[in-house]
């Protein structure tokens, strides 16, 4: 048995965050790093249901 704690693709110019199980916002890292957040897509929540949250996921 085994488990992902952080899965993130790169497609294109964009990050893909698919699995972020850890207590920290990778968003917020990445940010702080310099990329810039509309680079930044959260795949483990519908695109239609992402203009309702923060990235702070």
């Amino acid at each position: 048995m085994h488990q992902c704690i952080i899965h993130i693709d790169i497609v294109e110019n964009c990050i893909l965050i698919q699995c972020n199980d850890t207590e920290e916002s990778i968003v917020a890292k990445l940010t702080k790093m310099g990329i810039d957040e509309d680079r930044i897509r959260l795949g483990f929540i519908h695109p239609q249901h992402q203009e309702y949250i923060g990235k702070e996921i």
